[in-house]
């Protein structure tokens, strides 16, 4: 598409049943949820939308779907980070995998497990922190960031938005921490 005007537009995928694309920093992959009985993370060409392979594939969780949102890829393009959300019981925690690993499935980590939820990821500009939106029925919306191995979590200091989470989607400026 050009970015100028929006002329040239074309539909990289079978269907309408995609959302939360992120590209990759080099242009070449767009990585975006799938729509359908479980809500996977899926990758494709940005050339001409080749190559589809889901990341994620995974299962019900007691017998639940599992909605994997928000992707976005570090800097280097080497991870991915999203959230989950399962049901029964109900929780939404972050989420990393490794897009270099060889093999059928790439390796996912989980990178919190807090008693609230966990939404909105993104990566700092250098890959050191990812920055992120907390729910909790005690403290409400918060800010933190964390390191993408779970470690040094720290909030980030300020008000809590009065309406709600469309005034909470956290992103890096491009200077980063």
């Amino acid at each position: 598409m050009n970015a100028e005007d929006g002329s040239d537009q074309r539909n990289l995928s079978d269907s309408t049943d995609g959302k939360d694309p992120a590209y990759s920093p080099n242009g070449e992959r767009i990585v975006f949820v799938g729509q359908g009985e479980n809500e996977d993370l899926l990758v494709m060409s940005a050339k001409d939308g080749s190559a589809l392979k889901n990341l994620t594939n995974t299962p019900p969780v007691n017998g639940y779907e599992v909605r994997e949102r928000a992707p976005a890829y570090s800097p280097d393009g080497t991870r991915i980070v999203f959230y989950k959300e399962t049901f029964r019981p109900h929780d939404v925690d972050l989420y990393k995998l490794n897009t270099k690993r060889t093999g059928a499935k790439p390796a996912i980590g989980q990178i919190t497990d807090y008693p609230g939820k966990e939404y909105s990821p993104d990566w700092s500009p250098n890959g050191h922190r990812i920055v992120f939106y907390q729910d909790t029925s005690a403290k409400g919306l918060r800010i933190f960031t964390i390191r993408p191995d779970g470690t040094g979590e720290s909030r980030v200091p300020g008000t809590p938005p009065e309406n709600g989470p469309s005034e909470v989607l956290p992103n890096w400026g491009p200077k980063g921490p």
